[in-house]
């Protein structure tokens, strides 16, 4: 959703029997209701967040920037930022990306052997990866990234491993948490579920 709450950003994959149909990206208006749809050729389409009301990012072979704002309905419309070939301090893959909301950065996580993940700032003009935040940790398959981030993209909180690293990112300086709680179970009712990896404080 934007910082101000007037849209929202859906993505899908539809399937076809076994394979995976073309990638959709939807935009609403939440004041009107009014849709509009961009399709892709077949991948994988995640981890969407906005910079102001008109760019949008997301995973895709690598790190996309989509204007919402720009004519037409195709997702090949969309800039290639990061490609997933990039390595930096010997990371590599690209990760639930997620752009500030000023548009100045784009901060990703990426994989050091397997298991073992960091989260690195890429400048969200040039593509170019700026510093490491968060130094891989073994994350014992556990979300690795940022779960919010305030308007001027200065201080952000992240996760890498499920409540050991836990915390805020201030000027490109990480601070673990201290008053969070440990991780919790989440459960549907009948015992089923995850884990709780992200809190409103």
């Amino acid at each position: 959703m934007t910082a101000d709450g007037a849209k929202l950003a859906i993505a899908t994959n539809r399937q076809s029997g076994d394979r995976n149909g073309p990638a959709d990206i939807e935009v609403i208006s939440l004041a009107t209701g009014a849709t509009r749809t961009w399709t892709s050729t077949p991948q994988d389409i995640s981890s969407l967040s906005w910079a102001g009301d008109s760019t949008l990012a997301y995973a895709c072979d690598g790190v996309c920037l989509l204007d919402a704002t720009a004519p037409g309905h195709e997702l090949s419309r969309s800039r290639l930022l990061i490609p997933w070939s990039t390595q930096y301090h010997g990371l590599q893959g690209l990760q639930w990306p997620m752009i500030t909301p000023d548009g100045s950065a784009i901060y990703v996580a990426m994989e050091k052997g397997p298991g073992f993940l960091g989260l690195v700032e890429f400048s969200a003009r040039t593509g170019h990866p700026l510093r490491v935040v968060i130094q891989p940790q073994n994350t014992d398959g556990a979300f690795c990234g940022t779960l919010w981030s305030d308007p001027s993209g200065q201080h952000l909180t992240a996760t890498c491993t499920w409540d050991a690293h836990t915390g805020t990112i201030d000027d490109g300086r990480f601070t673990p948490g201290r008053n969070l709680p440990p991780q919790t179970p989440a459960t549907d009712g009948n015992g089923a579920g995850g884990d709780l990896i992200a809190w409103l404080c």
